[in-house]
């Protein structure tokens, strides 16, 4: 897909959404890293793709530090020279200055269970992230969206309208299908669910223009994007 100048590719993953995006000066993101099974396709995808050696890959940008999202990303930065950003509040995880606390399973369904018994025997690490206030390029936005984890992000960038949505706001089903639907952050998950509801209906209250929504999990939204959020704000605002 392109827009504007600005290149967007999803990856061939399963388990969740790696994005590549070529912003409008050539540059190349990779907005979170996949989970470690899905390494082999990730880098045949980049390769596909034209991330072949280091310098390709600017940087490596994470909305949060599950595994499923950052799991990779040492790896990827080391091959490609391209430097990892994540929020401050990740950092003591992704460092291994400090264990996560562990996500219940035996409520969800037997995949989730698979992916939480992986998560807290394994979580994702990365020594060598640097946190957002050392990213330089100014045509993206980060959104402290906290509450899925510690730190939490939305990544916007503001020239192409895009919002890269992390695990805050999904637009489809994990592992299951591509059927467009949005829901927020999920219980089972989230480290207080709560304040990341009440932020994500904050954040929608004054959004910036949004024209496609990439997420953690799920298609790309593409149309009526706008009017998509007012009317999922409703509905979160409902139910709380």
């Amino acid at each position: 897909m392109v827009k504007d100048g600005v290149g967007i590719k999803r990856l061939k993953t399963i388990i969740s959404n790696v994005w590549l995006f070529t912003d409008q000066s050539g540059d190349r993101y990779l907005i979170d890293s996949g989970h470690t099974a899905e390494l082999p396709a990730i880098l045949i995808s980049l390769r596909v793709y034209g991330i072949k050696k280091k310098g390709d890959l600017k940087a490596i940008l994470l909305t949060h530090r599950h595994s499923d999202h950052a799991a990779n990303a040492e790896y990827l930065s080391e091959r490609f020279s391209a430097k990892v950003y994540a929020h401050k509040n990740e950092l003591p995880f992704l460092r291994g200055d400090k264990s996560p606390s562990r996500i219940p399973y035996g409520i969800g369904k037997f995949y989730d269970d698979i992916l939480i018994i992986f998560e807290n025997r394994r979580p994702a690490t990365c020594k060598n992230v640097i946190p957002f206030e050392e990213f330089s390029n100014k045509d993206f936005e980060i959104y402290d969206m906290f509450g899925h984890t510690e730190g939490s992000v939305f990544i916007y960038h503001k020239v192409s309208k895009i919002l890269f949505s992390g695990d805050v706001l999904f637009t489809g089903i994990p592992a299951i299908g591509r059927r467009e639907r949005l829901f927020a952050a999920v219980k089972q998950y989230s480290n207080n669910v709560r304040e990341c509801h009440r932020r994500l209906y904050e954040f929608l209250q004054n959004p910036p223009q949004i024209e496609i929504i990439c997420s953690g999990h799920g298609p790309v939204v593409t149309k009526n994007v706008m009017e998509k959020l007012a009317s999922f704000r409703e509905k979160l605002n409902a139910s709380k």
